[in-house]
């Protein structure tokens, strides 16, 4: 029995490994510095800007709450996704620092 189960683990483990770095290669997460002053315009009334990006990319998008101190938004998810929100969200923040 025990030469049946190693035998059915060492077939299974490279493949789930291999799947698992497979998934793994195709994930990023990037923190972004925008000032906390430039939050609101990044997410938009009723954080408008950021469930809509979060619809059409699967990234997740996280911005600190108003309490927290923080001068960064993170992106994480899919690598196609995540670099379209950064674009996204570093174009909104750029146009916003260039009319103040």
């Amino acid at each position: 029995q025990k030469q049946e189960f190693k035998g059915i683990r060492n077939t299974y483990v490279p493949t789930l490994f291999t799947a698992l770095f497979c998934f793994q290669s195709k994930l990023a997460y990037e923190r972004l510095p925008i000032q906390k002053v430039y939050h609101p315009f990044v997410c938009g009334p009723n954080n408008v800007n950021v469930k809509k990006l979060i619809e059409e990319t699967g990234a997740r998008i996280n911005v600190p709450p108003p309490s927290v101190m923080s001068d960064e938004i993170v992106v994480s998810g899919e690598k196609e996704g995540v670099m379209k929100c950064k674009a996204t969200i570093m174009a909104i923040y750029e146009e916003k620092v260039c009319h103040i």
